[in-house]
């Protein structure tokens, strides 16, 4: 019986939720440790720099500049609403409430990391303007995963048709990436900043989306 209550407690989602947060935390954590006097982490991140300046041009920095509005607060903020107001609008509840769950979270850990660690950030490589906040983790990079992946997961839960699940996976993934590698185009973060970002929004978001249920069975799948 003990064995059973146990099993139970620790496959209940409140359980999987903050085990998921703690691990984006500690990798946060972890990971900002590192940033201290380590000289690996110094040339990884010097030669993600140089590969930047030297790939600068005008088109891509046009194209990185629009890229990079989808992950700032603005954007964010009011993609966000509408997935709200779709959600309730389709009676998808518990998407709503993963949704906000998941949101909640990423602004603490990125907002909180950011003061607990704070990193300066580098010279931008390209006429850009930021803000004064610090560098680590890169909040576009964590935000802009958690948000888009768990818009996308909620919305592909609910759908049967194969090629469109692909088809929307895919294209977040290539927005997630893009937005991450638009913050080191730009100089404003360090690569670190992004990839710790990336990993600890994921982790995030795999423990609220494990709370999710598919409208449809695998059975009921067509391609």
């Amino acid at each position: 019986m003990a064995a059973g209550m146990f099993k139970r407690l620790v496959s209940a989602f409140p359980v999987r939720l903050a085990a998921g947060f703690t691990a984006s935390a500690t990798v946060l954590a972890l990971v900002g440790i590192l940033l201290l006097d380590n000289q690996f982490v110094a040339a990884l991140d010097a030669a993600a720099r140089g590969i930047a300046a030297q790939a600068a041009n005008d088109e891509l920095t046009w194209i990185f500049k629009l890229v990079t509005r989808f992950g700032s607060t603005l954007y964010l903020t009011v993609i966000g609403c509408l997935a709200v107001i779709l959600f309730l609008s389709l009676r998808w509840y518990r998407a709503t409430w993963l949704f906000l769950i998941a949101s909640a979270g990423q602004i603490v850990l990125h907002l909180g990391f950011k003061y607990l660690i704070g990193r300066g950030r580098p010279e931008p490589l390209v006429e850009y303007a930021i803000d004064d906040s610090y560098s680590f983790p890169s909040g576009h990079a964590l935000a802009g995963l958690v948000i888009y992946l768990t818009i996308a997961w909620l919305v592909v839960n609910q759908l049967s048709a194969r090629t469109l699940r692909f088809a929307i996976a895919g294209a977040v993934i290539i927005m997630i990436i893009a937005i991450g590698l638009s913050r080191v185009y730009f100089g404003v973060h360090h690569l670190t900043d992004v990839f710790a970002g990336w990993l600890a929004g994921l982790l995030w978001t795999a423990a609220v989306m494990s709370g999710d249920e598919p409208a449809v069975s695998p059975n009921e799948k067509t391609a």
